[in-house]
């Protein structure tokens, strides 16, 4: 992502109007450009921080920045499996294997007394 447009999707950003997408480019393309960072955080100031200002609300603009990059960056996170599909295959398989060795053992005890 260019410069250009990462200043075009800051605002959208900060309404939540950004896609998915738009939201993991423009994150990424600011953990590397200092300046739109730096756009971001003026355009952050402007906003949030006046509106808290007036109504009487104590405003840190480095608390407030950090808290919103982290909640997007753990957002767009990609969710692992503990298991992959074929793992999640096999399990299952040893499970219905054991249930069944279970079942054949419970019926030779059941008919042994």
């Amino acid at each position: 992502m260019d410069c250009k447009t990462a200043e075009k999707l800051i605002p959208k950003f900060l309404k939540n109007e950004c896609t998915d997408k738009e939201e993991i480019l423009l994150l990424e393309h600011m953990k590397g450009c200092p300046e739109c960072k730096e756009e971001f955080t003026i355009q952050l100031l402007l906003g949030e921080g006046l509106n808290r200002l007036e109504s009487g609300e104590s405003f840190d603009l480095n608390e407030e920045l950090e808290k919103r990059l982290k909640v997007k960056r753990q957002e767009k996170k990609p969710r692992r499996r503990l298991l992959s599909s074929e793992g999640q295959r096999i399990l299952a398989d040893i499970v219905t294997g054991a249930i069944i060795v279970a079942v054949i053992v419970g019926l030779l005890l059941w008919q042994i007394h």
